[in-house]
């Protein structure tokens, strides 16, 4: 399930932004309040990829694999795979989770090494789902500690 919350932001965030820059009256803090959602949602999938590239680590680690040994090798731009680790972390400052540049930034970080051919699609329903209650909780908490920006004076 957090899997699919990278392929949902890749294809939402744009739709946002264009709504966000052309969009009028309440429209606009809408899909601000929105954005802010998104990048806090991140946050579980930062946390999720770390987690698999442990797991990663200790497998490799359990068959003895070093990278001489290996017949083949899996070649990943660790620099690229820690940004995308790290950056969600900053939207825990309110200035950082409703600027657009970085949004903007990660969102063409999470492109770039994670096309679209790689994202799982298999039984999306329930992606959709289980994205759609962990958008509702990640708003609802956001809006109860007064942290949306809708609700900043």
């Amino acid at each position: 399930m957090v899997a699919s919350i990278l392929s949902v932001y890749c294809v939402s965030i744009p739709v946002l932004l264009l709504i966000y820059e052309y969009g009028k009256g309440q429209l606009r803090y809408i899909s601000l309040n929105l954005i802010v959602v998104y990048n806090c949602i991140q946050i579980a999938f930062s946390v999720h990829l770390a987690i698999q590239l442990y797991s990663l680590y200790q497998l490799s680690k359990a068959f003895a694999i070093n990278n001489n040994s290996a017949p083949f090798s899996i070649k990943i731009n660790v620099a690229g795979i820690f940004l995308i680790m790290v950056l969600p972390l900053f939207s825990l400052f309110a200035r950082v989770r409703k600027n657009r540049v970085f949004t903007v930034c990660y969102c063409a970080l999470c492109f770039y090494f994670f096309p679209p051919k790689t994202w799982n699609l298999y039984d999306g329903g329930f992606k959709i789902l289980g994205f759609v209650c962990m958008l509702c909780i990640t708003y609802s908490f956001l809006w109860l500690i007064r942290k949306l920006p809708s609700q900043i004076n």
